[in-house]
């Protein structure tokens, strides 16, 4: 059964369950609603109507692919903005900042110091996480770790709360020599 049919099938039984108990109790003598037996479809009609909207919501989600662990090395065949490239087939985002999207204000700067840094050379991009179809991963060149190039270059922010603070230092020093995007 499709996931539209069940949940519709289970939507159509809790409005049942729910209507027949509405029936049921709305000509009881003129009785005030407070005297009146309550039956139990109204309760059980809105349990199914929880249920088939959990349901909903977890078969709507994307299923957790797991991510493959094994570095990735080659050329960067394009760069999308300040912090996501492709290479070796995979959308790379660079794991612990943020750059400005290409269309932002100092997106086109951010992109083109991206593209200067990873022109000609080869990268090793460890993955440590997925989103939005990307992989999210700790890259270097030579050694030298590409998110905290792009961070003190003044071309991206420190993202505390996946980094770790790990590039907060840089992140104020390109601050306070109003360097890459913080000229302005």
């Amino acid at each position: 059964m499709s996931r539209r049919g069940l949940l519709g099938v289970l939507a159509g039984v809790a409005l049942t369950s729910a209507m027949r108990s509405n029936r049921r109790n709305s000509g009881y003598n003129n009785m005030p609603h407070y005297g009146r037996r309550r039956s139990r479809g109204g309760l059980l009609g809105l349990i199914i109507m929880l249920a088939a909207g959990y349901y909903g919501s977890q078969q709507m989600r994307q299923p957790d692919v797991p991510v493959n662990l094994t570095p990735i090395t080659g050329r960067v065949q394009n760069v999308i903005d300040g912090d996501t490239f492709q290479m070796q087939g995979y959308a790379i985002r660079l794991w612990g900042i943020d750059a400005p999207e290409r269309d932002a204000a100092s997106g086109a700067g951010a992109t083109q110091t991206l593209q200067g840094l990873v022109r000609g050379r080869t990268l090793t991009c460890l993955p440590v996480d997925r989103s939005y179809e990307r992989l999210v991963a700790s890259c270097t060149m030579n050694g030298r770790d590409l998110s905290q190039a792009m961070v003190r270059l003044g071309w991206a922010k420190d993202l505390p709360n996946k980094s770790g603070r790990r590039y907060a230092a840089d992140q104020a020093d390109a601050q306070q020599a109003r360097r890459g995007m913080w000229k302005i």
